[in-house]
């Protein structure tokens, strides 16, 4: 009771329940009225930002590839080799640490997809996947084998593909 009555005591000091208590008194209030001596800019320290322009589309430039991925059948055999590879490296070390520590599933997704051109030195696939040096040198070499190693199988078994089509031409 006696905060309850201190409450309505206030509200009387305050006269909060007189006819003029919605009243305004000032030369403005917000900027949702056409009056022109308010506007917001004037109180901040620098220009609104309203986003980049949108591009005109007639004047964009057409690529003939943004995107050259490897095949879908490469990758998965690719993800198949990292995914081990990736187990091997988390269960190696002294303290058991979790897949996505050290490779992380968009990294893996980026990695499968980039064709061997992209990443191939040790240096530009830690780039490619933006990671530190650090990581470089203790994952990088042993990610990067596994890679190469794919790539040339692969490699291999084009060029005797090419060569069996030569072979089944001529026969």
């Amino acid at each position: 009771w006696v905060h309850l009555y201190e409450i309505v005591q206030q509200d009387q000091q305050l006269n909060w329940f007189s006819l003029t208590t919605l009243e305004f008194h000032t030369d403005f209030c917000c900027d949702r009225h056409d009056d022109s001596v308010f506007d917001l800019a004037d109180f901040l320290p620098g220009e609104l930002y309203y986003g980049d322009p949108l591009a005109d589309p007639n004047e964009a430039v057409k690529l003939k590839w943004p995107h050259v991925y490897r095949k879908k059948k490469d990758q998965y055999a690719l993800e198949d080799r990292i995914l081990t590879w990736l187990q091997s490296a988390a269960t190696a070390t002294d303290q058991t640490q979790a897949m996505y520590d050290i490779l992380a599933f968009p990294q893996h997704q980026v990695l499968i997809r980039a064709l061997f051109k992209t990443i191939n030195t040790v240096s530009k696939m830690a780039a490619f996947l933006e990671e530190t040096l650090k990581w470089e040198e203790e994952w990088g070499q042993s990610l990067f084998d596994v890679i190469e190693q794919y790539e040339g199988e692969l490699m291999e078994a084009v060029v005797q593909e090419k060569s069996h089509r030569k072979k089944t031409k001529k026969a």
